[in-house]
């Protein structure tokens, strides 16, 4: 339903050791509470429920441990809507598109400090680009 330039993250800690309820080819477990954004991780949202005027998804997501290189598929219950984000897909914003208008921004002579400037003309590694 969303536009191809987007992709949808939830912000999910995966459990440490091995899965408790572990069905067929994924693990089902309820999600908590993580404010690290090294939790943000790609999923799909599956559904969503209404209880007592909350709303809650499920969500699907296929998460690599980084020592083991082990990919587990995770279907996670009870996120909140705060828990998923929509983020650009990576190299489709503008400034990655061919032909975009880009620019050189020049700064005068004289704008910095002569003790900031790394070069002088007179050294023999300046190079002068035009």
């Amino acid at each position: 339903p969303y536009p191809p330039y987007l992709e949808t993250v939830c912000r999910f800690k995966p459990p440490a050791g091995k899965c408790q309820d572990e069905n067929n080819d994924y693990c089902t477990i309820r999600w908590s509470l993580s404010m690290n954004e090294m939790h943000d991780n790609l999923c799909d949202v599956i559904s969503r429920s209404s209880i007592d005027g909350n709303d809650w998804y499920f969500a699907r997501m296929n998460i690599t441990n980084s020592t083991s290189n082990e990919t587990t598929q995770y279907h996670v219950e009870f996120l909140p809507l705060y828990a998923i984000r929509l983020i650009n897909r990576k190299y489709t914003k503008d400034q990655y598109s061919r032909g975009v208008f880009r620019e050189v921004i020049g700064l005068p002579e004289g704008l910095f400090p002569d003790h900031w400037i790394d070069l002088k003309e007179e050294d023999d590694n300046y190079v002068y680009q035009d």
